[in-house]
């Protein structure tokens, strides 16, 4: 028989069937047990996990286990909303979802969300036309099935991305069992991170913290060492300055941000004084000549 079905499941290599084995027999306690074997796995848990954050380049706090991509989707889906509740109800999803995700913007329907089903084209994509029918300014999420595991469709997301970014309330996560990464690792040579959620205002961040009497933990930056909440106002770091100056833009134009961020879209670097390509300064002036304007 000829398996291809990998996006359901998976065989594993030798290595890490090995490696499974050895820490199985090695840590026998549950790592939240109060004896000694399970004070022995939650060291090496909490070992394990430091590793794959340095990896990665995050806190450990950051990383959250689950028992597979099910209960990730789950997970993420309901802590966007959560987080937006107070932003609006409206969903867009498509027929091509997985269950794990469909079922839960069924739960979140009974619970008063909206959800609408955006179109799907004659090649299995997403109608990206409709989608942007759909946006509102309460559509707090926008979820995409990555690769289709019956069709083997691959979504546009990049297109999709940019179709979202137009409406910063809204988050767009997708579900991928392999690997569509976004963003190239500048420590470790040939690694990719994938970055599934983003377009996430950070006052709904604090909106959610503040609703479940969370604390923020510290980041590995010098200019928030001396933050303590990073929105209270204080903290003396420029990151903190800069906060504080859109706050009180926000006063005069309420679409500051989605102006600012836009602009990053808009940049011509042809008109810049100088900036870095490949990690070497260039001026403007190196090529300023060439581009004179040619008469008629």
């Amino acid at each position: 028989m000829s398996y291809f079905d990998y996006t359901a499941n998976t065989p594993a290599c030798e290595e890490a069937l090995q490696r499974f084995c050895e820490v199985e027999r090695r840590f026998i306690g549950n790592a939240n047990s109060n004896h000694e074997a399970g004070h022995a796995a939650k060291a090496f848990l909490a070992q394990v996990t430091d590793s794959i954050a340095k990896l990665l380049g995050v806190n450990p706090d950051e990383i959250i286990y689950t028992s597979g991509a099910s209960e990730s989707n789950n997970t993420a889906i309901r802590g966007i909303v959560q987080a937006k509740r107070h932003v609006g109800k409206h969903i867009v999803t498509n027929p091509l979802e997985h269950s794990s995700v469909s079922a839960t913007l069924t739960a979140l329907q009974e619970a008063g969300y909206e959800i609408e089903m955006v179109k799907i084209g004659t090649d299995g994509k997403i109608d990206l036309e409709d989608l942007k029918s759909l946006l509102r300014k309460d559509t707090v999420l926008v979820t995409v099935n990555a690769v289709d595991s019956e069709l083997g469709t691959v979504q546009p997301l990049e297109a999709i991305s940019k179709i979202v970014r137009e409406f910063p309330s809204a988050a767009f996560t997708w579900m991928q069992r392999r690997p569509s990464a976004k963003l190239h690792s500048l420590n470790f040579g040939g690694m990719e991170l994938i970055r599934p959620m983003f377009c996430i205002n950070e006052q709904d961040i604090i909106n959610w913290k503040n609703y479940n009497g969370l604390q923020f933990i510290q980041c590995a930056c010098r200019f928030t060492e001396s933050c303590t909440v990073c929105d209270n106002g204080g903290g003396g770091s420029k990151r903190q300055e800069i906060k504080m100056l859109i706050k009180r833009l926000k006063r005069e134009n309420p679409n500051i941000e989605k102006s600012i961020f836009n602009s990053l879209h808009s940049v011509c670097i042809e008109t810049f004084p100088g900036y870095k390509a490949g990690g070497e300064p260039h001026s403007f002036l190196e090529d300023y000549e060439d581009r004179l304007p040619q008469k008629g």
